[in-house]
């Protein structure tokens, strides 16, 4: 799966989210008026509350702060918000995490990898589903050629935060 289709996938999910959030709004919302990082990155002042909205189950908040970590280079945080997202049903997120899994050294996370792609088979939306196959097409290659995948995106990821 090469990274343009990644990426093209993401902004996908997010403006999936954007055209969620602005269909609620009182008055109609132009194209050209969404700025494709509104919504992504959390203000400040916000991101309290946008923690509390993730941990208490909402998983475009989850989302939110994933994608704004993976933005930002904080990998671990991205993939501890992104689990949280995936296991309150966020589907973009689900891709997002088996996506950033597969890119891993660690055949523990690979594994973990193919559990959440596996999840966005069984979902609805076939664009998710079509790029999940390839990715796990790709994770088959590689184990069955017997290499771990040779150029990780981010590398070993460290462990889930603990504070």
């Amino acid at each position: 799966m090469s990274r343009l289709k990644y990426w093209r996938t993401c902004l996908a999910c997010v403006g999936l989210f954007l055209t969620t959030t602005h269909a609620m709004a009182a008055k109609p919302v132009k194209q050209e008026d969404i700025n494709p990082m509104q919504g992504i990155m959390v203000p400040a002042k916000e991101y309290p509350a946008v923690v509390q909205q993730a941990l208490a189950g909402s998983g475009e908040a989850a989302f939110r702060l994933a994608l704004q970590h993976e933005m930002t280079g904080r990998i671990s945080e991205a993939i501890f918000w992104g689990s949280i997202a995936a296991e309150n049903g966020h589907q973009g997120a689900s891709y997002n995490l088996g996506y950033t899994l597969s890119q891993s050294q660690d055949p523990k996370q690979r594994l973990r990898a193919r559990f959440w792609l596996k999840k966005v088979l069984a979902s609805s939306n076939k664009d998710l589903r079509e790029y999940a196959q390839d990715v796990l097409r790709t994770l088959d290659e590689n184990e069955r050629s017997n290499k771990a995948n040779t150029a990780p995106r981010y590398g070993d990821y460290p462990k889930w935060p603990t504070d």
